[in-house]
């Protein structure tokens, strides 16, 4: 699997590839608001087209989680909160701030999600490659000089308490943040770390399939593996759950991108390399 000396920057997106909601959204938006005393009338069904509403208003217009517009995104997820339920707030009611804390903390760990079960299988078998690394030995079906491993999700500050609250250890380094140029980069890589560092559309200020992201976690890696790495050092994949934004963004940037496919679909994809489970993905990278 790849050529020996190369070194491996492996990124996956997040939600729907790693984690995904622990229960459907809506039903857990219905229950958040029969707790903080507002009346759906058990309809989780107008609660999801209510959500879906206030969610495509707020990106179109303040898009990214509103990072041009300066907001927090705590803030742009608060706006999308109170949106949603407005219509279920009656006239003499004060809206119950409470129930915006209430998911935004529900949407910040694994109350919220859950791991995929293939996920701390394939991250085990990602530490077993990383030990053999760093002590210059080699499997069969591993000749990565180096691995570094990665986030690149079109989301906020969240995921990587979402990620640690679910159980992966995830390094401190992610993309603009204070880690990323106070301390030593090479400290931040571990065989100890599931993951690497996390890169978000919040802190870059652009989305995928925008390739300026992807370069984003480039850069981060080559920091971090020190002097006298080149980014033609590295064999680039990138792997989520979206043909657009992740597949041909990251062919975009000049990566290879694999599409996992969580949900039961017919057929293949045209010209997408994609996986059902990320157990296959080792047979992908040795093509």
């Amino acid at each position: 699997m790849g050529r020996h000396g190369k070194n491996l920057l492996l990124t996956f997106d997040a939600f729907n590839t790693l984690f995904t909601p622990r229960n459907p959204i809506p039903l857990t938006y219905l229950r958040a608001a029969q707790r903080h005393g507002i009346d759906c009338n058990n309809d989780a069904h107008a609660v999801a087209q209510s959500f879906k509403t206030a969610f495509h208003q707020a990106s179109i217009r303040f898009p990214n989680y509103g990072k041009a517009s300066h907001l927090d995104a705590s803030q742009w997820w608060g706006d999308i909160i109170r949106n949603t339920f407005a219509p279920f707030v009656a006239s003499s009611q004060a809206f119950p701030h409470a129930l915006v804390q209430d998911l935004l903390h529900v949407y910040s760990s694994k109350e919220g999600y859950t791991l995929y079960e293939d996920v701390v299988p394939f991250f085990d078998f990602l530490r077993r490659r990383r030990w053999m690394e760093s002590r210059s030995e080699t499997y069969p079906d591993w000749r990565y000089q180096s691995t570094v491993i990665g986030i690149v999700t079109n989301s906020d500050a969240r995921v990587p308490s979402i990620l640690s609250s679910l159980g992966l250890v995830v390094g401190p380094l992610c993309y603009g943040g204070p880690d990323s140029r106070a301390q030593s980069l090479s400290d931040c890589k571990s065989i100890e770390n599931d993951i690497d560092f996390v890169v978000t559309s919040y802190d870059v200020g652009h989305e995928k399939p925008d390739s300026r992201i992807f370069g984003a976690a480039r850069e981060l890696a080559g920091e971090m593996l020190g002097r006298g790495v080149t980014l033609d050092d590295f064999e680039c994949v990138h792997v989520g759950d979206e043909v657009a934004k992740d597949v041909y963004g990251a062919r975009g940037a000049g990566w290879k991108g694999v599409r996992l496919v969580r949900e039961l679909e017919e057929g293949k994809t045209g010209d997408v390399d994609e996986i059902s489970s990320l157990n296959m993905l080792p047979g992908i990278l040795s093509e």
